[in-house]
């Protein structure tokens, strides 16, 4: 079995379209097929063989989908790491996957020195022989041909993706050809993507987010991509490139609603913004769709399985759906999305549970790791690891991760149902509920809460107030603490076992009774 190229559509329909827009780099689809061959033939001349890893250590650059296509055309890994990682934390990817190339960008180039790879390219830079030469000298002697395309095998592997460990260490996660194409296809259907679309890409590569890109890619849409989601910068390229789509996280979402409010721009091409990572909450919703004036669709996924579930442009309603927006949504084509229980049977309406997935754009397994793939991939099922239920009129609801719930007195409390209401409370900007240990209650509801100015005296008491009009005795926080930002990684995500360890020793004193 095979499946398309990523640059089939396009090469058919429009070669001497657009299909990466960087900063001044423009490349065609044309272009973009002429650079993956060439980039193919340097690794195969290099020593590269079927199931080799090739390493991307870079933010977001031009050459990302050119070294992916590169990849999947010769049956080599492609693994784009995440650069933001310390060094001690990519030297043990490096250990994992044991690259035989690494590509870099000249930023990463003293990192890269010290990681044991047998060859490092520089994607850039001074370099006689960085990789944007050696792709200039092969280019320059090669045939004016087009080379032909070749259908990929399903079974082979794409993509090994590096979790955004949330919860703890980073796993691999293995990604075949036939599982990216239905996860591509999935998004595509879904949301009607066509040749016509321009993307924009606000998220790093290295993640899920790719899939995204991906997408547009495959649908022969153009994308254009930034390094670095400066509000101003987005919406500057919103109205130059008439961009119709965007993705990324409801704290970019808020910057763009500032940066347009104080600069207005010709914004009228934006058609949908895509986000992740966090509900958005109903007052930032009403002043985007006041400021903007696009459709939102929030995105639920993981790196092991794609993006399974959303939530529309048309239930983003803070007026006559508010109750929705605290959901994922509903489920997308080409995938399953269960609640189960601990047995793994099927859960009641409204009943929480683990959220699994089903179909076939999952992970192979883990890279290198057995019985962490046999803990989710089960009877056809990946389990998630999210605590959620799911509503009688069919919605999905994520109530947290399930290594995050806390049980305090005996009692299951969802972080996310407790930071909802304090959401709510117009002095908080941001929060994290996470559970501490208590000698009373086995673990306290802790909140810490990130206000919009400087916090006032006895907030922690007006916030215990709100929440004791809202919320069971047992799900209000117990103690209160105030910070600039709540730590996050990449893509966003609250990083809450980071949290967790920074606070062993307990510091902040409980309120209320």
């Amino acid at each position: 079995m095979f499946v398309p190229d990523l640059l089939e559509r396009g090469l058919r329909r429009a070669p001497d379209r657009l299909a990466v827009i960087q900063d001044d780099v423009r490349h065609t689809f044309l272009a973009v097929h002429r650079r993956a061959a060439a980039a193919g033939e340097l690794l195969h001349e290099a020593g590269v063989t079927p199931g080799d890893r090739v390493l991307l250590l870079a933010a977001n650059e031009p050459e990302f989908l050119e070294l992916q296509v590169a990849c999947q055309r010769i049956q080599a890994v492609f693994v784009p790491a995440n650069f933001r990682l310390a060094p001690p934390e990519l030297a043990a990817v490096v250990a994992d996957c044991r690259p035989t190339v690494l590509v870099h960008s000249p930023e990463f180039a003293a990192v890269a020195a010290e990681l044991p790879v047998p060859i490092r390219w520089c994607l850039g830079g001074d370099g006689a022989r960085s990789y944007e030469q050696r792709l200039a000298e092969r280019l320059g002697s090669g045939s004016s041909e087009v080379p032909p395309l070749v259908p990929l095998p399903a079974t082979a592997t794409a993509q090994l993706l590096y979790t955004s460990g949330t919860t703890g260490t980073a796993k691999g996660a293995v990604t075949s050809n036939g599982a990216l194409f239905a996860r591509i296809a999935s998004f595509t259907a879904s949301f009607r993507l066509d040749e016509h679309d321009v993307f924009l890409q606000t998220l790093p590569l290295f993640h899920l987010a790719s899939l995204v890109s991906f997408a547009h890619t495959a649908a022969a849409a153009t994308c254009v991509t930034v390094r670095v989601p400066d509000p101003n910068g987005l919406l500057d390229l919103v109205e130059r490139e008439r961009v119709n789509q965007l993705l990324t996280v409801p704290t970019i979402i808020d910057g763009l609603v500032a940066a347009h409010t104080g600069t207005p721009r010709d914004l009228s091409s934006l058609r949908t913004v895509f986000y992740g990572a966090s509900p958005i909450q109903p007052a930032a919703l009403r002043r985007a769709l006041s400021a903007i004036g696009c459709g939102f669709t929030q995105l639920y996924g993981m790196t092991e399985a794609g993006i399974g579930v959303a939530l529309d442009a048309a239930d983003h309603d803070p007026v006559t759906k508010p109750e929705l927006l605290s959901a994922a949504g509903r489920d997308l084509l080409f995938y399953r999305a269960d609640v189960v229980r601990p047995d793994d049977t099927v859960a009641a309406p409204d009943e929480v549970g683990e959220i699994t997935f089903s179909g076939p754009a999952l992970l192979t397994e883990y890279w290198d790791a057995p019985e962490a793939t046999a803990a989710v991939l089960r009877d056809g099922r990946m389990h998630t690891g999210d605590a959620g239920y799911r509503r009688a009129d069919g919605y999905l609801v994520l109530t947290d991760r399930i290594k995050d719930m806390i049980i305090s007195g005996g009692e299951n409390v969802y972080a996310r149902e407790v930071e909802t209401v304090l959401h709510q409370h117009p002095s908080v900007a941001d929060v994290a509920v996470i559970g501490l240990p208590d000698p009373r209650w086995g673990e306290r509801v802790h909140a810490v809460v990130v206000t919009g100015a400087a916090a006032t005296p006895g907030l922690d008491e007006e916030l215990d107030g709100w929440c004791r009009d809202r919320l069971a005795g047992y799900k209000r926080p117990r103690s209160y603490e105030f910070t600039d930002a709540l730590p996050r990684n990449a893509v966003g995500k609250v990083v809450k076992h980071v949290m967790r360890a920074e606070r062993a020793v307990p510091g902040a004193a409980p309120v209320g009774t």
